[in-house]
């Protein structure tokens, strides 16, 4: 509970968020990031609420799907345009919900994120000010399941394009 609090969130939020990256994380070294760009997010939002950062989650769009009997041969494209207490690309904040029973893996990294990468990262040399520098992007990038991390939505892209065309086994 205390170190929930000194999150800014409850202990049943830090479960939403532990079940995010229950979902979202195939390989462990990733939990700790994920939870850092998800309490990014949220705090972008916290502070900017006129724009927030939507969370653009995955698996919570997935749950929702699931949960409100939606077509399971949906294309995702189409999917995360469904408005559902769990879809993070429409809704702001944390989903409804937990979207899984978190391990307690998940429930670590959830409370212990990872720190944002220190200014001498690749990913924070080309920011105007790289002591400014935090996680808020991350897509699925190997075949294993590990994620690549982004600071800028630029990198992200650039990510996602050199992933295109990968097959992915799962």
């Amino acid at each position: 509970e205390s170190k929930a609090a000194q999150l800014g969130f409850t202990p049943y939020e830090i479960l939403i968020v532990a079940s995010m990256i229950e979902r979202e994380a195939a390989v462990p070294e990733d939990r700790a990031k994920i939870s850092r760009v998800i309490l990014n997010r949220i705090a972008v939002s916290r502070f900017n609420p006129e724009e927030p950062f939507l969370l653009q989650i995955d698996a919570s769009v997935y749950y929702g799907r699931d949960q409100t009997g939606g077509d399971p041969n949906l294309d995702f494209s189409q999917l995360r345009q469904i408005d559902t207490p769990w879809n993070t690309y429409t809704r702001p904040g944390l989903p409804a919900t937990p979207i899984a029973n978190p391990g307690r893996a998940s429930i670590r990294a959830a409370l212990n994120p990872a720190p944002n990468p220190a200014p001498g990262d690749p990913i924070c040399q080309d920011l105007p000010d790289p002591s400014e520098c935090f996680y808020f992007f991350y897509v699925l990038a190997d075949e294993d399941g590990s994620h690549a991390f982004a600071a800028t939505f630029e990198q992200h892209e650039a990510t996602l394009a050199r992933s295109a065309g990968v097959e992915f086994g799962g």
